[in-house]
C-alpha cells in the first residue's frame, strides 16, 4: 500500500488490570488491529502478557466494532488467559 494510503492509528489496550497504549500505521481499522496484534509479540509492547494478548486477538475473525456516537473511533475484544482483552481504536491522523 502507498504511504499516502496510510493513517495513523492510536490503540489502547486493558488487560488483566493493566492500560496500554500504542500507534500503528495502517490503511484502515481492520488493518489497524491486525497490525497492532503482529506487532505485540515482535516488540513485546505490552510486557509478559504480549504474546497472549496477541494470540487471542490473532485467534478471533471479530471485526472492530465502531463505538456508537464517535467518528473514526472503534472496539474489539477477545478472551484471553487472563480474562478480556479490550481494545479501543482510534484514528489519530490521516
Amino acid at each position: 500500500m502507498p504511504a499516502w494510503a496510510m493513517h495513523l492509528y492510536t490503540v489502547l489496550l486493558e488487560y488483566a488490570g493493566g492500560s496500554y497504549i500504542s500507534q500503528v500505521s495502517a490503511s484502515d481499522e481492520r488493518d489497524a488491529l491486525r497490525e497492532w496484534t503482529v506487532s505485540l509479540s515482535a516488540q513485546d509492547s505490552v510486557g509478559e502478557v504480549s504474546d497472549e494478548v496477541a494470540a487471542a486477538f490473532a485467534a478471533t475473525d471479530d471485526e472492530p466494532a465502531q463505538l456508537d456516537g464517535l467518528v473514526s473511533a472503534w472496539c474489539a475484544s477477545a478472551s484471553a488467559k487472563n480474562g478480556l482483552a479490550l481494545v479501543n481504536i482510534v484514528l489519530t491522523s490521516t
